[in-house]
This record gives structure tokens, C-alpha cells and sequence, in this order.
């Protein structure tokens, strides 16, 4: 623990300097996120996460992807209600699912009389306001915990981490559960301290919030059990225990009652000849957790709810098959050391180097490293390898913990060795500046070599399409063969766009019918399509690279033309 001297409360001038320094840290982070979005498109989700979010406040009807609770939803949809977009019968519809919430999102998007970026942008302002406010509470209670230098430290970092500048723009809720979840533990850490009744409310209802964000969000159960134990294992009460969880439950499924308040009838018994589907016809009962849901459902005359329809496709999920791929190699379960090892090849290097300082710091934090242990071994656990976002919620206490370590080191040269990791940090993310997405440390050569380890929401998520738009029209926008990773439709940002042929139109020999070629880096890798596709292209030099993730050939290109002959000759063989 720091010397009681670093936690005092700090001197008019001191409160000062340090919100000053905190709010450009925090402008900074703003303006850097608001100049790069604009310049993006759509991700693969945000098309249904806007339609859902403003179907949800405007009709009270929650339909698309139920593995995502409403919190992120509605805030991002609160804008829209200014905006006051058509929502037409396109919209979602009863039980869509897949496809159906795709296309909902195209409709909503980009055949609305207000311009889809315009909507893109509305919707995506709050998720930058939650990342703000991260940025703000980690600074205030870092110095309330460890004084002000620390509380710089982390509000600097955390706002120069590429995957929170890129992740911290998006309509998605990798943001929105990662400030809850923080909420929630320094909540219940401040209830720990001080058996405040206000503390607990507090803890129960940020509980609530994070829960409604993300069901990642259920790593906070034992993590309040252990921090609990940790601190209550000499003076342990059942009757305090039961009375402390309780209430904390009790507030956490209020908030979700509210969040969910359209189906809260859904929850009340019902008699079997009821109207409304039972939950048990909907639910995804693949698991043990989903076949618990039904069975307590048909008991107690539960109609479908959205919140235990989700959480059982979520088990499903986590526990079930997703194609994945790292380092050239491609799978479906997953592997154990995804996630470290992205997050070594996609944090800042001297990020790194200030963590392995900080480990005996960390240690000796239970408030801090309860947190990122219990949610570690559970991602660790999980089978969906497909981007370094979903370790967010780690992000605020690892932070933390690095700059509270670098506060409190009793060396002379503790100064050079701060700053040298903060300009290194500086340097390196403001280098691949605006494409925070594709962002890749120098440790393995930066964003040029990303694809060899990492594709999908860590470089390719359909955000460059837009580019790529800019990128062909400045060459008289010619006729571009496309396969991107994205659900915005091509035409919207291509004069002339085309499908690439397919495998079996190769294999009769058609040739691209277009001037251009371009293709994101996930399917090149061959992620989510046959990869025999395009192996022939890898080692094809581009024509450009657009944001990292989009790689553009010339068709007419002779290095082009003999590697798909060559192809072609292969296919005749074989066939």
C-alpha cells in the first residue's frame, strides 16, 4: 500500500493542476475519436445495434441478437430520438434472427432519408461519452486510492491504448459493460470499507447495469464473493452474508426489470393455456444452464423473456464452436492462450514492460487483481476467439495497477523511466493514427503484419469500406470485385461494385469481371469462407492497403493474372 502521505486528500492547488490535466487527457481522447469515426463505416454489428436500440425505445420491442442485453442499446438510440429516423416495415420483425437482423439493419441504415452516417455518428456520440467517463472516474479514484501522479498515469495510458481508442467508438457494448463492471467493483470495494448502506445500494444497482451491458458481466458474482470473503474471513457472519447478497441481488434484478420493463409481464406465473410463447418453446436449451431455464420456466409459467432467452444463447455460445484464427491457423474451439497472447502483440510495448513492474504491486491489490484473474481464466475458458475487445473489462484495473505501481517506486530513476513510457506509448499509438482497430506494437512490426497473427474484430470489422469507397473513386471508380468482412451494403460507398467469382465459378474458369479487385483480410485468411478462396492471392503484392484491413489489386496486374492462372491450372488438374 502507498504511504499514507500519497492518499491524503489533495490541496485546492493540487485538485486544480490535476483535473486540468485530466480534462486534456480526456479531450484529447474525444477529439481523436470523433475525427476517426467520421471517417469510418459501419462494423459488422452496429447496423442491427442501432435498429435495435431505436426499435427498443420508440415500440418497446427487443428483437435482434439477444446475446446483447439493452444498456448499450439504449443509450446510442437516445440521439436517434432527436433525429426522429424512419423506422419502416423493414424493421425487425418477431423472432428474427442472423440474416433477418442484418438486412433490418441495411433498411434502417442506408434507405432512411437521413444519411446512414449521419445516424452512424448520433448513435456512436454516447459510446464516446461512456469511454470519457471511464477515463474520468479511473483518474478520480486512482487518486483518491493513490494519489494524483497515479491518477494521471492512468487516465494517460488507458486514453493512448489503441484498443480502447478504437473499441470505445463503436455501437457495440465492450465499453459500456468494462465502465459498468468498474462501477460495480470499486462500488463494492468502497462497501467493504465502509458497511455504508449507501455503498451497497450503490453496488447493487452498478451490478445491475453492468449485467444489463454484457453477460460477460457475470464474472462480478465471484468476484463480490471473493472480495467479500477476502475481507470478512475473520469476523464472517452467515446472517451478514445473506442479508449483504440479498440486497445486493435485489437491487441488480430491479435494474433489470427496469431495463426490461416491456417484458416484465412475461415473468409473472402463468397458466399453461396463457397467450404469449413459453419461455420453454424459445429457449436455447443446449446447456445446462439453458435446460435450468426451461425447467424453472414451465414451473413457474414463464412466457418468453429476452433477457433468459439471451443468457442461454450466450452459455450456448461461449461453450459451443466459432471459427477462429490465430497465427495462420484456423479453428472453431478456440485455444487457451488466445487472449494473452493478443493482448501481447496488440498492447503498446512499453505498456508491457510497465506491467511486468507492476506485478507485485497488483498482487498485493486484491480489489484489483481479483478482477482481472477471475475474468482471465473465464476468457480463457470460453471457445469464441475473435478479437481482443471482449478483454476490455480487465482494461480500468490493469491500468490501475500500472500506474499505481509506477507512482509508488522508490527509485531514482522513476521519472525518466515514466516518461520514457509514456512517450513510447505516445509515439506508438498516435503512429497508426486514425486506424486504431488495425492497431498492431512494434514487437512484431506494427499493423503491416497484423493479418499473420490476428484477423477479425482485431483489424477487419467492415470499418474500411468507406475508405474504400474514397480510395476507388479517386481512381475514376472503376468496376471493383468485392469481398469485404462487413455488413454495409458496397453500393452505398462504390459506384460499381461486383462479387469476386465464386470457388465454383473458378473452377469453370470465369474470370473477375471488373478493373479491381478488393478483399478484406479475414476471408484472404480464409475465416468464415472456404480457405482455398483466395490462398492463391496471399502472396500477390497489393495495389494498396486501405486502413490495414482492405487489400486492393489491379486485375490487370500481370503478377495478378498469372496467379490466377495458375490457380485455374491447378483446379483443371485436380478436377
Amino acid at each position: 500500500m502507498l504511504p499514507s502521505k500519497m492518499r491524503a486528500s489533495p490541496a485546492n492547488g493540487e485538485k486544480r493542476w490535476f483535473w486540468l490535466a485530466v480534462a486534456v487527457i480526456a479531450g484529447t481522447l474525444a477529439a481523436v475519436q470523433i475525427s476517426t469515426i467520421r471517417q469510418e463505416s459501419q462494423t459488422w454489428d452496429e447496423g442491427f445495434e442501432v435498429v435495435a436500440g431505436y426499435q427498443y425505445l420508440t415500440r418497446g420491442e427487443y428483437r435482434a441478437s439477444l446475446e446483447n442485453p439493452p444498456v448499450e442499446r439504449i443509450l446510442e438510440a437516445l440521439p436517434l430520438l432527436f433525429l426522429h429516423p424512419d423506422l419502416t416495415g423493414e424493421a425487425l420483425g418477431a423472432n428474427n434472427t442472423g440474416d433477418a437482423d442484418v438486412n433490418a439493419g441495411v433498411a434502417f441504415l442506408y434507405k432512411n432519408r437521413i444519411p446512414a452516417d449521419k445516424i452512424l455518428l448520433a448513435a456512436r456520440l454516447p459510446m464516446i461519452a461512456v469511454t470519457i467517463g471511464l477515463v474520468l472516474l479511473l483518474a478520480a479514484w486512482c487518486r483518491k486510492k493513490f494519489g494524483a501522479l497515479a491518477g494521471i498515469l492512468a487516465a494517460t495510458l488507458f486514453a493512448l491504448d489503441p484498443t480502447v481508442i478504437a473499441h470505445g467508438r463503436y455501437v457495440k457494448n465492450d465499453m459500456t459493460v468494462t465502465a459498468f463492471a468498474f462501477l460495480a467493483v470499486i462500488a463494492w470495494d468502497w462497501f467493504l470499507e465502509t458497511g455504508k448502506g449507501s455503498a451497497l445500494v450503490a453496488s447493487g444497482l452498478t451490478l445491475g447495469l453492468a449485467l444489463g451491458s454484457k453477460y460477460s458481466a457475470l464474472f462480478l458474482l465471484p468476484v463480490y464473493l471473493l472480495l467479500y470473503l477476502l475481507r470478512e474471513f475473520r469476523a464472517f457472519s452467515w446472517p451478514r452474508f445473506l442479508k449483504t447478497f440479498a440486497a445486493v441481488f435485489v437491487l441488480a434484478a430491479g435494474v433489470l426489470l427496469i431495463l426490461y420493463a416491456p417484458y416484465d409481464a412475461t415473468l409473472l406465473p402463468h397458466s399453461r393455456t396463457a397467450s404469449g410463447t413459453p419461455l420453454r418453446d424459445v429457449i436455447d436449451q443446449s446447456t445446462h444452464l439453458g435446460r435450468a431455464l426451461a425447467w424453472t420456466g414451465s414451473r413457474l409459467g414463464w412466457r418468453a423473456h429476452p433477457y433468459l432467452i439471451g443468457l442461454a444463447q450466450f452459455a450456448s455460445h461461449s461453450g459451443g464452436t466459432h471459427p477462429d484464427y490465430l497465427a495462420g491457423r484456423r479453428g472453431s474451439s478456440g485455444w487457451w492462450y488466445y487472449f494473452p497472447f493478443a493482448f501481447a502483440i496488440k498492447t503498446p510495448a512499453a505498456v508491457l514492460i510497465a506491467a511486468l513492474i507492476a506485478v507485485p504491486f497488483l498482487i498485493a491489490q486484491p480489489f484489483l487483481s481479483i478482477p482481472i484473474a477471475t475474468y482471465g481464466v473465464l476468457s480463457i475458458a470460453g471457445h469464441v476467439d475473435i478479437g481482443l475487445r471482449h478483454l476490455l473489462p480487465v482494461y480500468p484495473f490493469l491500468y490501475a495497477a500500472i500506474a499505481a505501481a509506477l507512482a509508488d517506486l522508490r527509485w531514482r530513476f522513476r521519472t525518466p523511466l515514466v516518461l520514457a513510457i509514456l512517450a513510447a506509448t505516445a509515439v506508438e499509438s498516435f503512429a497508426v493514427y486514425p486506424y486504431y482497430t488495425a492497431f498492431f506494437n512494434v514487437l512484431i512490426g506494427g499493423a503491416n503484419n497484423g493479418p499473420k497473427y490476428l484477423v477479425d474484430s482485431n483489424i477487419d470489422w467492415g470499418q474500411d469500406l468507406k475508405r474504400l469507397g474514397e480510395f476507388v473513386a479517386g481512381r475514376g471508380s472503376p468496376k471493383t470485385c468485392i469481398m469485404y468482412f462487413g455488413t454495409a451494403p458496397t453500393w452505398y460507398y462504390l459506384r460499381y461494385p461486383a462479387n469476386f467469382p465464386s470457388i465454383e465459378e473458378m473452377s469453370r474458369g470465369v474470370q473477375p469481371d471488373c478493373t479491381l479487385t478488393a478483399v478484406s483480410v479475414t476471408p484472404l485468411e480464409g475465416v468464415y469462407v472456404d480457405p482455398r478462396w483466395f490462398s492463391w492471392l496471399r502472396d500477390v503484392p497489393p495495389l494498396a492497403r486501405i486502413g490495414y484491413s482492405i487489400y486492393v489489386w489491379d486485375v490487370r496486374d500481370p503478377a495478378f493474372q498469372r496467379a490466377y492462372s495458375e490457380m485455374l491450372a491447378r483446379a483443371a488438374i485436380l478436377k
